[in-house]
């Protein structure tokens, strides 16, 4: 019986404390993307503050290098860049898988930058 009360006890604490500590993550507000987006003024600093600075997508970790050095030409290295069909870009895609890998690393805001630099053509400016 004394089982039974500790068990149903160490319940209820269990589900009060998965229930209690409720976070919401809070998108920004989306901002349209000025027209004329510079590769090193607008797009390194999406790839600083989330690819790069988590050490995934540094010189030899994962085949795609972001840092500000390595990271235009490792994009077109890799083809994932495809500036016919900017929506179809490898990297607007991954941006935007749906599965929380990539897609939880940026904003709508962030995913959109990069979808209208590559709709610019895709410049190293």
């Amino acid at each position: 019986m004394i089982k039974f009360k500790l068990a149903a006890i160490s319940a209820v604490l269990m589900l009060t404390l998965m229930y209690s500590c409720d976070y919401e993550f809070i998108e920004p507000p989306y901002i349209e993307p000025p027209q004329g987006l510079s590769f090193s003024e607008d797009i390194i600093p999406i790839f600083d503050a989330s690819c790069n600075t988590s050490g995934c997508h540094v010189q030899g970790h994962f085949a795609v290098d972001l840092t500000p050095e390595n990271a235009f030409s490792s994009l077109f290295a890799k083809d994932m860049i495809d500036v016919a069909t900017p929506t179809e870009s490898r990297l607007y895609v991954k941006l935007n898988d749906g599965n929380g890998t990539h897609s939880s690393r940026s904003t709508a805001e962030q995913r959109a930058y990069i979808l209208q630099w590559i709709e610019e053509g895709a410049l190293d400016n």
